[in-house]
């Protein structure tokens, strides 16, 4: 039983799917049972192994853990450090998220606003002149672009192609950018 508890502290690896404090719990809880059994793990040993069972998405605190003087961490301090980045991984994540969802405004209908009453307020086309919608997303216009382009197909079919290539180089002779179009 001593062998399997020793065996299940050192080889365990938390999960980003579940949350970090009851896998930390489970872990502390074993050198508990280790240490009522007359076998306890030093706090060092504790603090090593709860560092190493991190996940990859907690690489950044792992570093500055190791790199942290053994004589100031103890077990207690790594679950807090831990909560701590938990929290602002998950606050990074909703502004993200919000950030998102303000980048998607003023799309599509939305996009002509409100007047002072509060009814929507319909933009002017400057393509065909018409209420109700403006120039991207008039039909008219896209319609005689479509024409336009299905002409100018006839005439050439020789160059159904058109390719434009874009070069950008620094100072550096192995450094290259190149975008394409066609």
């Amino acid at each position: 039983m001593i062998a399997q508890l020793i065996g299940e502290i050192f080889h365990t690896t938390f999960m980003n799917d579940s949350p970090l404090e009851p896998q930390m719990n489970t872990i502390c809880h074993k050198a508990h049972i280790l240490q009522t059994l007359n076998h306890s793990l030093t706090d060092s040993l504790m603090v090593i192994t709860i560092i190493h069972s991190f996940p990859e998405t907690y690489s950044t605190l792992k570093t500055i853990l190791l790199s942290t003087p053994e004589d100031k961490l103890s077990s207690d301090t790594i679950i807090n450090h831990t909560l701590v980045e938990k929290k602002s991984q998950q606050s990074q994540l909703t502004s993200q998220t919000a950030f998102i969802a303000h980048l998607g405004k003023g799309k599509g209908k939305g996009r002509q606003g409100k007047g002072t009453d509060g009814k929507p307020k319909l933009g002017k086309c400057t393509y065909c002149k018409k209420k109700g919608h403006y120039k991207a997303e008039c039909r008219k216009m896209k319609c005689d672009l479509k024409e336009k382009d299905e002409g100018r197909s006839e005439k050439k079919p020789a160059k159904a192609f058109h390719t434009k290539v874009a070069r950008a180089e620094s100072d550096n002779d192995d450094e290259h950018i190149h975008l394409f179009m066609a």
